[in-house]
């Protein structure tokens, strides 16, 4: 009795698109040379799929600057997933820890440069670096008229676009929350606040949480690039307010 084995080949569809970038962030054409760190999100979860090694930063003449980011060991990925961390090394930035004037930094003052992954981009001009702390009351609040469905803040400064979505909160005049949803603009160089209510007529009040960073690394309590003997002010956030008419 002879046995025959059939082998059978199962083919299933495949259908597994591949991930997409969705934002490079801070996204503003003009950022300081004292950069610390950029965002690259993606449209669906792509930790063990998409690896720190295809972001690229180039320069003016398109040529990739080696070693530009740092490698922890492991990547840093948000929790879900879709958004990856890449760092410039401290080191190389802050005056007075490897070289003076920041000679090792990546990002030179006045030259372009273009962070990619694939055929994704964003290209940016280097402006002075930015050492001192955050200070809100710098900031321009949009005139708002009741009854309002927005509202606008200008920074002085871009800001940390990931930090910015929860060191934020909108407050009425007692201090109670105002649920709502936010959105950078401007490359982050400000957001628009979008309360789940109408705001009529009245005081409102914008917390900002004291881990609040531009993209500099600057707190509102501490600069980035301080004395190594200075002590940081400690800070529970700081609170702006604003009129509805």
């Amino acid at each position: 009795m002879r046995t025959i084995v059939a082998a059978c080949i199962l083919c299933l569809p495949f259908h597994l698109q591949a991930q997409s970038v969705t934002s490079i962030e801070p996204s503003a054409p003009v950022l300081p040379s004292n950069t610390l760190r950029f965002y690259i999100t993606f449209d669906r979860p792509a930790r063990g799929i998409v690896h720190q090694s295809g972001i690229k930063l180039l320069d003016s003449k398109n040529i990739p600057i080696q070693n530009a980011f740092m490698d922890f060991g492991q990547e840093l990925w948000s929790p879900d997933g879709k958004r990856l961390t890449v760092f410039f090394d401290p080191g190389k930035i802050k005056r007075g820890v490897e070289a003076p004037h920041s000679e090792l930094s990546p990002l030179k003052e006045n030259e372009s440069y273009r962070i990619a992954f694939g055929k994704v981009q964003h290209a940016f001009r280097v402006g002075p670096a930015i050492r001192e702390n955050i200070d809100p009351s710098s900031w321009v609040i949009s005139t708002v008229r009741a009854p309002a469905r927005t509202v606008d803040i200008k920074f002085d400064r871009v800001m940390d676009t990931a930090l910015l979505m929860d060191q934020l909160q909108l407050e009425d005049e007692e201090g109670r929350p105002i649920m709502g949803t936010l959105r950078v603009i401007d490359g982050g160089c400000g957001v628009r606040l979008k309360p789940s209510r109408l705001l009529r007529r009245g005081k409102y009040r914008i917390r900002v949480g004291p881990v609040l960073e531009d993209v500099a690394g600057n707190r509102i309590n501490e600069a980035l690039d301080h004395s190594v003997n200075a002590k940081p002010l400690k800070s529970s956030g700081l609170l702006t307010t604003f009129v509805a008419r």
